[in-house]
């Protein structure tokens, strides 16, 4: 179940994305009208697809959950394939703030910012009704989208290679983007496991804490 704070979380990165796509005109009510409608159907869209999935997508759909015509959703996003690159480019740019937020933040140790990391990334298992990142079988239905995700996996593997690098002074680039790619696959992996066996749900907070010790084995082993 989405938490306040998740929902609050997402509203204000769709929020900021809606902001740069209509510009920064102040006292502009097209525009701001334009954020506001752009912020809605976006959210119908991850609505529709997280809860309904892939397969039971479509721009009328869209319209309808907003009560709008199906004329007004196309104004702003011609097909189906531009609505679905701009919740692409939202789902990169929300991943990319989330990040940055966690890791720009003063640790006492290398260390301790990647257990900061890894503590974010299962969180993402954990808060399963309010993750964005995976919405169901979408990624798989929608070559579009599965080029953003493609771009979420590179921020993951490149953050994970630069937190790992004071750890592992002497591994190799390739090494180290190895360990990288085994440590997001594993999270990855849990998540679907969790999606596809809700009925272990209860016990995701046990496995989440197991990931994290075999995941710091994983980044420290010589």
């Amino acid at each position: 179940m989405q938490t306040k704070d998740t929902l609050r979380d997402f509203e204000g990165s769709l929020d900021s994305f809606a902001y740069q796509r209509f510009g920064n005109r102040s006292g502009s009510g097209v525009h701001e009208k334009g954020r506001e409608t752009l912020k809605g159907i976006l959210g119908a869209t991850i609505e529709i697809l997280a809860e309904r999935g892939f397969s039971d997508f479509s721009m009328r759909k869209v319209a309808a959950h907003l009560g709008m015509k199906l004329s007004a959703v196309q104004y702003y996003f011609p097909t189906r394939d531009d609505l679905l690159r701009s919740l692409g480019k939202f789902v990169v740019y929300r991943y990319d703030i989330q990040q940055k937020l966690v890791i720009d933040q003063d640790y006492e140790t290398p260390l301790a910012r990647l257990e900061a990391y890894i503590d974010f990334s299962l969180e993402r298992v954990r808060d399963q009704a309010g993750n964005f990142i995976m919405l169901g079988e979408a990624q798989t239905g929608s070559a579009v989208l599965a080029e953003a995700y493609k771009e979420v996996y590179a921020l993951d593997l490149d953050v994970l290679s630069r937190l790992l690098r004071p750890l592992l002074p002497d591994a190799t680039k390739t090494e180290l983007r190895q360990r990288a790619a085994f440590m997001s696959a594993s999270i990855d992996g849990l998540e679907i496991y969790l999606k596809t066996n809700p009925k272990l749900t209860p016990s995701v907070t046990g496995l989440a804490e197991f990931s994290k010790a075999a995941l710091l084995q994983v980044a420290i082993a010589k």
